[in-house]
């Protein structure tokens, strides 16, 4: 078998913990009365998601892959990153390759400055759910 992120259990290699996933479906269903914040904060909170990136010469012969989790991942994500991943997940990102710069949305209040009557001005459209800071000059 071939290990593959997708179809998860019927095509690649089996579950190193399937006794885990059913106790956490159980879980997730029974207990937390499927409440995805709830289960979210319990799996974030958890001792093996918040362990060191550290490892042993001897975990790493034992273990290369980290497929037990006896380590934290070596590089973890900044929030810039969940955040553009949750939105090309869900849809309304748009690579901002080439185009100018926008003014994505921001709280309430936020621009107000005692120096400016400058307001913040929201893009639309597609532009709206952009980092500003992603973008590449267009060249002259």
């Amino acid at each position: 078998m071939w290990e593959t992120l997708e179809n998860f259990g019927s095509v690649g290699e089996e579950p190193s913990h399937p006794e885990l996933l059913d106790w956490l479906a159980l879980h997730f269903q029974n207990d937390l009365h499927w409440d995805m914040k709830a289960l979210l904060r319990e799996l974030v909170t958890s001792a093996t998601y918040r362990q060191s990136a550290a490892s042993t010469p001897a975990l790493a012969e034992r273990d290369s892959r980290n497929r037990l989790l006896a380590r934290g991942p070596q590089q973890r994500l900044t929030a810039e990153m969940v955040r553009d991943q949750a939105l090309a997940a869900s849809g309304p990102a748009e690579p901002a390759t080439g185009r100018t710069s926008c003014h994505a949305s921001t709280p309430a209040g936020v621009w107000n400055s005692v120096y400016s009557r400058e307001k913040w001005k929201v893009a639309k459209g597609p532009d709206r759910y952009r980092r500003g800071d992603l973008h590449v000059r267009e060249k002259d």
